[in-house]
């Protein structure tokens, strides 16, 4: 399943969740899921963003979004 298919979760949505993950991963803190699982961890963090209560804007998300993995 593509990332616009679940949820028709536009590009941008995917791409910077998938890239504040990966951010997270190249920290190593403690709790950080496997690297076997980034793959299923960055869909199931896409899928459940994307489908909560908040209507996404990427004018204004992105960059918020992208912050928030900081």
């Amino acid at each position: 399943m593509s990332n616009t298919e679940a949820h028709q979760v536009p590009d941008w949505f995917h791409n910077t969740v998938v890239s504040g993950l990966q951010f997270l991963w190249a920290l190593g803190l403690p709790g950080t899921p496997a690297g076997e699982l980034a793959t299923l961890t960055a869909q199931s963090w896409v899928q459940a963003m994307y489908s909560g209560p908040a209507a996404w804007c990427e004018e204004i998300d992105e960059q918020r979004l992208y912050q928030a993995f900081k």
